[in-house]
């Protein structure tokens, strides 16, 4: 899936997304808007919503939730800096999924 995003917040986000993991990143939800991206990386057993909430977050900042997938058994939401989300996605996939809560930081 090739991601363009028109926020340079979120596009920067998609960029680093694809680099690490190609196509294995497929679209969910909406897919990609104007400020937000919902995704699924094959292999992990997880849905991910990343939000710049309208381009007020500041730049490399991002609302995230993520999902079990099927839906329904875990919910993770909390801002996150771009690096934090990158590690948080890398744990996901290799199966360490951190303690469920909702939080803004």
């Amino acid at each position: 899936m090739r991601l363009s995003a028109p926020d340079s917040s979120l596009a920067a986000f998609a960029d680093q997304l694809q680099a690490v993991y190609g196509n294995r990143v497929q679209p969910y939800g909406g897919g990609m808007s104007a400020h937000g991206l919902g995704f699924r990386i094959r292999g992990a057993d997880a849905t991910f919503s990343v939000l710049t909430l309208d381009g007020t977050l500041p730049h490399g900042r991002y609302d995230v939730q993520i999902e079990s997938y099927p839906p329904g058994d875990y919910v993770y939401a909390d801002e996150l800096e771009l690096d934090e989300l990158l590690r948080l996605i890398e744990r996901i996939v290799l199966g360490d999924w951190p303690e469920p809560r909702r939080s803004v930081t």
